[in-house]
């Protein structure tokens, strides 16, 4: 007899993106009369949203998604063992190919049939076809907003604002995979921003493939800079607005001026830059030149003292000469980014690189992207020392569950999951809650992260 509430228990692969969806298709469940479960055990079904963007992203993917199938195949007690669905871009890009090579899946759903979820895992409760249905339809179509169960702490969430993407950069499967670029509409985004607020969300993260397009779709313009003034004014309860996935060609002074004068945004942003040689950003078909991207940079640090910027770096791209390498990291020691992440690049099948000549070999690429990320930790080092001394406002994220005395922090200047953090050095027996706005005296520094003490 089928439970009338099964537990189901939710894998969530990649981004932040691929978050918010998992936190909406786990809502859509759960308002169906299924319970969520940490544990494979006990579990009825068991979802895997899947990331496709890179090899890395695949390979975690195809690698989840067998091991569940192995799980699957362990459990089976005469009822086949639980019900086991993929989800995400994974399966809008290879949907075919992992149903043949892993048939263990019941199912394979796309972005874009989230909303059929319900009754698809319904359905396979009842009764599992031979046959692994594949739903990867309509991308274009998917609901950008509803109900969300936050897979996050509390004190802080994602709000996306768009879905999909148009620029034409030549190296990526986002579009693809994601398909147009739509804005969600803004009293929407309001409401939603206002509603976590009043759960309790110190600090709201906005994403989306490209935020800075916000609008355009919507008005005929792009209204970024209008919508965070907006939320800068309903999110009462709310310290922290930070703005993820700026594409730089986008990036103009009123969303600049809104950062600066908000009295609850983190002066922080994210700039994913690619690369600083023209004639590469040429070929990524980024629509910036080096000079362009160097005064962009420029310009957004004069409109906001103090900001932080976070970057991303994409390292032997078809085309890249050893000229365009160097000139990347005089770029890089010119500007001083604060945060940087970077890239070996990814051949993705689909995309315009991967038709383009000159590729550049992959001992090549290794070395060029650990000469980028030395060159950062030298400058991350650098400016780490010189905050010892200081008083910083971090917020707590967690205690460390192996010392229970370090509480794992952050300060305005760190997105979470993907910058530094401070680790916080409290009294014996001690406990600040996660969500607590806490004064520290930094201390010392370990690798990236800082150290402290409350002030």
């Amino acid at each position: 007899m089928i439970q009338e509430q099964p537990k189901i228990a939710l894998v969530s692969l990649g981004c932040p993106k691929n978050l918010v969806d998992s936190e909406r298709i786990l809502a859509d469940l759960s308002l169906d009369g299924f319970v969520p479960t940490p544990s494979y055990d006990h579990a009825d079904v068991i979802l895997v949203n899947t990331c496709g963007f890179i090899d890395g992203a695949k390979k975690e993917s195809v690698e989840t998604l067998v091991e569940i199938s192995a799980l699957k195949k362990a459990s089976a007690n005469g009822n086949g063992g639980p019900v086991v669905v993929a989800t995400g871009c994974l399966v809008q890009r290879y949907g075919e190919d992992l149903r043949r090579e892993i048939p263990e899946i019941d199912a394979f759903v796309g972005p874009g049939e989230y909303g059929r979820l319900r009754e698809l895992v319904r359905a396979l409760l009842r009764e599992k076809p031979d046959a692994a249905p594949l739903l990867v339809e309509g991308r274009d179509t998917a609901p950008l907003g509803g109900p969300r169960l936050l897979l996050t702490p509390r004190h802080y969430a994602y709000l996306r604002l768009s879905e999909g993407c148009d620029n034409p950069c030549t190296f990526c499967s986002i579009p693809g995979i994601r398909g147009r670029y739509r804005s969600r509409p803004e009293a929407e985004i309001l409401e939603e921003a206002a509603r976590l607020a009043r759960d309790g969300a110190k600090e709201l993260v906005l994403i989306g493939q490209d935020t800075t397009e916000y609008g355009l779709d919507l008005t005929g313009r792009r209204t970024l800079g209008d919508l965070i003034r907006r939320l800068d004014e309903v999110a009462e309860g709310v310290e922290w607005i930070r703005l993820l996935y700026a594409y730089p060609a986008h990036l103009d002074d009123d969303v600049l001026v809104a950062i600066a004068g908000g009295k609850r945004t983190a002066k922080y942003i994210d700039v994913p830059t690619q690369h600083a040689s023209s004639h590469v950003l040429r070929r990524m078909g980024r629509r910036m030149t080096r000079e362009s991207t160097a005064a962009l940079f420029r310009r957004i640090r004069e409109i906001v003292p103090g900001i932080a910027i976070r970057t991303t770096i994409l390292v032997g791209s078809p085309g890249e000469r050893e000229e365009d390498h160097q000139g990347l990291l005089e770029f890089l020691r010119e500007m001083r980014f604060e945060r940087l992440g970077a890239f070996q690049f990814s051949l993705e099948e689909g995309t315009p690189a991967a038709r383009m000549d000159s590729s550049v070999d992959p001992e090549t690429t290794l070395r060029r992207h650990r000469e980028v990320m030395l060159l950062q930790q030298e400058i991350a080092f650098e400016a780490n020392a010189r905050e010892v001394g200081t008083v910083r406002r971090v917020l707590v994220d967690e205690v460390d569950p192996e010392h229970p005395t370090v509480h794992i922090s952050r300060t305005e200047h760190d997105a979470p999951g993907i910058d530094r953090v401070v680790r916080l050095r409290v009294g014996r027996g001690k406990r600040t809650p996660p969500g607590t706005f806490v004064d520290a005296r930094i201390t010392g520094t370990k690798g990236y992260d800082l150290l402290a003490c409350p002030a």
